[in-house]
């Protein structure tokens, strides 16, 4: 049975606190325990080192493939990685930095034996404009009939997980979190959300710090691959440097899933 396991993170500034790249370096200490074949970073705010840092994570996680996609706000780049292997290998990439994301769309075409080619994709939704988010979503809508891995920050609830209460939070901008619309739209499209699929609603922001609006932001999700079996797993990370200045190694939880893929992904491909 073929099989992938998946994982996207929010980084959190890079993993760099000002010059100092400790953080990083403790959370690919991390990811290289997960034995990854396919990851989603966020938050790959390297600027002017972009090139070097990437390639710096690539090698430690023994990651042949890898792409920097600039974002449009914030220095906010997406960086995006593939365990290329015999029956694994990067035939195309077809990234979107238009304007009409605030951050970007990483996508990288992945061609796997027994699977076939997909889309890889890699985003970041936007991060105050419920509108904005909206508009991306249904724009996610143009791979509703793709063979696709999407994964990533998406800045608002799921589509169908129970919305956090009011009273968690006295945060006015966590208002627009609640906004379901983006999640909606890329469910529309045929996304099938892993963390939904095996009742999984383990929150992966705001738990940290109380008054915080915690809800399941990070996720991964496929379409139109003929799945079997899936696993599903939001990570801890908790920072256990001493005198590092931080309790996690970022606002964000690290998610997880494992897809498998049978027979009739065999026959398809």
């Amino acid at each position: 049975m073929t099989s992938l396991r998946i994982g996207t993170w929010n980084l959190l500034e890079g993993g760099l606190d000002g010059t100092d790249a400790s953080r990083l370096e403790r959370q690919i200490d991390l990811l290289a325990e997960l034995d990854l074949d396919l990851l989603g970073l966020q938050e790959a705010t390297w600027r002017h080192r972009g090139a070097e840092m990437l390639h710096h994570v690539a090698h430690r996680l023994g990651m042949t493939a890898r792409v920097l996609t600039p974002s449009n706000h914030h220095a906010c780049a997406l960086a995006t990685f593939v365990r290329e292997r015999p029956g694994v290998r990067v035939v195309g990439e077809a990234h979107d930095t238009s304007g009409s994301w605030w951050h970007a769309l990483a996508h990288v075409e992945v061609d796997v034996d027994g699977i076939g080619t997909f889309d890889f994709l890699n985003t970041h939704l936007a991060p105050s404009s419920e509108d904005q988010r909206a508009r991306e979503g249904q724009q996610l809508g143009l791979y509703k009939n793709c063979r696709a891995i999407l994964l990533g920050d998406m800045n608002a609830v799921p589509a169908t997980d129970p919305l956090p209460s009011p009273d968690d939070t006295d945060d006015g901008r966590a208002h627009g979190k609640r906004d379901r619309r983006a999640a909606q739209a890329i469910a529309r499209a045929g996304f099938v959300d892993v963390g939904a699929s095996v009742g999984d609603t383990t929150p992966t922001v705001g738990h940290i710090e109380p008054g915080k609006l915690a809800y399941r932001c990070d996720r991964i999700m496929h379409n139109n691959l003929p799945v079997e079996h899936v696993t599903h797993e939001v990570i801890s990370c908790v920072d256990n440097a001493t005198g590092s200045g931080h309790d996690y190694l970022s606002d964000h939880s690290p998610v997880v899933a494992t897809l498998q893929f049978g027979a009739a992904a065999e026959k398809a491909a």
